[in-house]
């Protein structure tokens, strides 16, 4: 042998050595991007790599040959290498997945002889390799590169499938429970959390999410037993399946859960590597028996082929504390439900018999989340059914009708609203929004005198974004000319974070018949607490949180029913990007699933939560005082950008507080 390949021998151990580390690093790195971070294009990246590792690892069998190889024919070893690996390491995953793990619908005895017939066919093809290598030592050294493949791959395989023996597991499917402020996308990996108890008080609504992700289980249904607790009194529970929608914000792109489908107990689908939330939803009453209740939760596998299995048997607590939450909100709110899209997109016409049922149905479901719609009850105020909501006391607030030429019009609308001091009290006039230059000032101007002419002592919001501004060669202040015009005073959120405002606006808010409310749109974005569909769920509940600590009675809101740019189950930029996901559009169009009323979102959901906890925060306030209250507001949000993202730590502060005040009521 010439001495030169000689050498070449000798250093042929440390460089198999060198190779097999490197793939070693290479299948590790697999894991943590595959299993632990899910990044697919780094997956693919290192599928490339470990591909020209397994190629090197092939050339550096050449030298242990007789003969030597021309550049044809190496290339062409090195192409039926390729190919080989492919085949052996990508496809034994699938090979794994689909016969031992998912099943091929026969007895797990054929299901097995199909897996060891195809991985002896993969050894039969590495084996013909070693047809072309030149002499013993060269078959020889084919054989060991040949088992090398297999073991990479199945190796890898196993690394691959480890996760699935995960507790929670079963080795169907993995579950997880969560706050109904978390959010998970559907590629998301899932928290390990396998039990839930919930905290409530009497007439109020919490919420938890059951979070199912496939392993190998494609088809499930789930079910949900009775919540059972004192005397065997029921605790009512309604269930509802996640819907996803894409998001495109750059760094959180993906599919997150909003619009919440009533769940039947039907089949549900879930595609591989992907995850399925259900909303399920406690609401108690005034009566309901405080105590712990508890309801068995069942999830059973699917398959045409084989009897319904059930993969996952588990239990869920609840606790109902001896606080009572009023009927009516708090907190005032003004929430849009307004737009021809909304009758469009549900099939029916505005003036139709239908239209009004859809308007009523609506409204309806708004405010039995303790929210008033703004811009129209379901009747005019003029018609006698109105009369029933404008003197229920859940609802907080109602625009009036402004005819801008019709004067006996808008006295006849004004004259019937001041007719009752309970009716007069809520109304408001709307018409200027956000007045941000001179022309906006000027109609400002102009109608607010004209109401001040024929409406003495009426109620007005105008929202401002801005506090001060210049325009046509005038300085501007909006809390300074809505003085004495606007008593409904409603600013932008994130304007508490100007200097000086906060006390400017305390000193308006302070005067005689004043209302101090804020708002949020499709502003402010980040750092700032919204209610975007990419948003923790945490944000638009913290929202009230925030509220309480700045006195600020009432949250006004745009529209719940913007449909007009995009349909919603399409896309969730619903306001021009995906950086305002969902801005405008709290509520789905029911029609497309069926249903009469709307399909509500998580967001909304979130946000009624978020209201009774202003009704929490209100009545811990009657019994210990503010400054005792704010400590514990505190600890969640200590400015309007610096506050926590913990669903935890948020509930478990709202539970003490219920408990606090369980304790005072013994």
């Amino acid at each position: 042998m010439p001495k030169k390949e000689s050498r070449l021998q000798e250093w042929l151990p440390l460089g198999w050595a060198a190779m097999l580390c490197a793939m070693a690093a290479t299948l590790y790195a697999f894991v943590e991007v595959y299993l632990i971070h899910f990044n697919l294009r780094l997956y693919d990246l290192l599928t490339v790599v470990l591909a020209l590792e397994m190629l090197a690892l092939t050339a550096l069998t050449l030298p242990l040959q007789e003969k030597r190889l021309s550049l044809k024919g190496l290339l062409l070893r090195a192409a039926i290498s390729a190919v080989v690996y492919g085949l052996a390491f990508k496809g034994s995953g699938e090979i794994v997945y689909r016969f031992i793990f998912h099943g091929t619908g026969q007895s797990a005895i054929v299901s097995t002889a199909l897996y060891v017939a195809i991985t002896i066919a993969q050894v039969a093809v590495l084996a013909v390799l070693g047809l072309f290598a030149q002499g013993k030592q060269g078959r020889r050294a084919q054989a060991v590169f040949a088992a090398l493949v297999i073991l990479a791959a199945y190796g890898f395989t196993g690394l691959r499938l480890a996760p699935k023996a995960a507790p929670y597991f079963h080795s169907k499917i993995e579950y997880a429970f969560a706050l109904s402020t978390e959010k998970f996308r559907r590629e998301d990996n899932l928290p390990k959390r396998g039990e839930m108890r919930v905290v409530l008080g009497k007439n109020e609504r919490e919420a938890f999410q059951f979070l199912l992700r496939n392993g190998s289980a494609e088809m499930f249904r789930l079910e949900l037993g009775e919540f059972t607790g004192p005397g065997g009194t029921v605790l009512p529970a309604t269930v509802y399946q996640e819907a996803y929608t894409y998001v495109g914000v750059t760094g959180q792109e993906g599919l997150y859960p909003d619009a919440l489908l009533p769940y039947g107990g039907g089949t549900v689908h879930v595609p591989p590597r992907s995850s399925q939330g259900f909303y399920i939803e406690l609401r108690s009453t005034a009566d309901t028996s405080a105590g712990v209740y508890t309801a068995p939760l069942t999830v059973l596998n699917f398959d045409y082929n084989r009897p319904e299995e059930v993969i996952v048997q588990t239990e869920i607590t609840a606790e109902v504390l001896d606080v009572t939450f009023p009927d009516a909100a708090t907190s005032d709110t003004a929430i849009g439900m307004w737009g021809g899209w909304m009758y469009e997109r549900n099939g029916v016409d505005y003036d139709s018999p239908e239209g009004e049922a859809l308007r009523k149905a609506y409204y309806d479901y708004l405010l039995d989340h303790k929210i008033s719609a703004y811009e129209t009850l379901p009747y005019d105020i003029l018609d006698p059914r109105a009369d029933a909501y404008m003197g229920d006391p859940r609802v907080k607030s109602f625009k009036i009708p402004y005819p801008w030429e019709d004067d006996e019009k808008l006295l006849e609308y004004y004259n019937k609203v001041q007719s009752d001091p309970a009716w007069a009290a809520k109304a408001f006039f709307y018409e200027v929004d956000e007045p941000d230059n001179a022309d906006k000032v000027n109609r400002y101007m102009e109608m607010t005198e004209r109401l001040e002419r024929l409406c003495p002592g009426y109620n007005m919001v105008t929202p401002f974004y801005t506090w001060q501004f210049s325009d046509g060669g005038g300085d501007y202040d909006n809390l300074a000319f809505q003085d004495g015009r606007s008593n409904i005073i409603c600013p932008l959120s994130e304007l508490f974070d100007n200097p000086g405002f906060g006390e400017a606006y305390q000193k308006r808010a302070s005067e005689e018949g004043a209302k101090a409310w804020w708002y949020i749109c499709c502003g402010p974005g980040e750092p700032y607490v919204n209610q975007y569909i990419h948003y923790q769920g945490t944000r638009p509940r913290l929202l009230f949180w925030q509220q309480y600590q700045r006195g600020i009675t009432g949250l006004l809101y745009w529209n719940s029913v913007f449909w007009e740019q995009t349909d919603p189950w399409m896309s969730s930029a619903t306001y021009r990007t995906y950086e305002a996901s969902g801005d405008g559009c709290w509520l789905y169009p029911g029609a497309v699933y069926g249903q009469d009323g709307p399909v509500p979102s998580l967001r909304l959901k979130n946000l009624a939560d978020g209201l009774e906890d202003y009704d929490l925060l209100s009545m811990a306030e009657e019994v210990y005082g503010r400054d005792w209250v704010l400590e514990w507001a505190d600890k969640l949000s200590r400015s309007l950008t610096s506050y926590t993202h913990d669903a935890q730590a948020m509930d478990a502060v709202r539970v003490e507080l219920l408990r606090a005040l369980e304790g005072q009521a013994r």
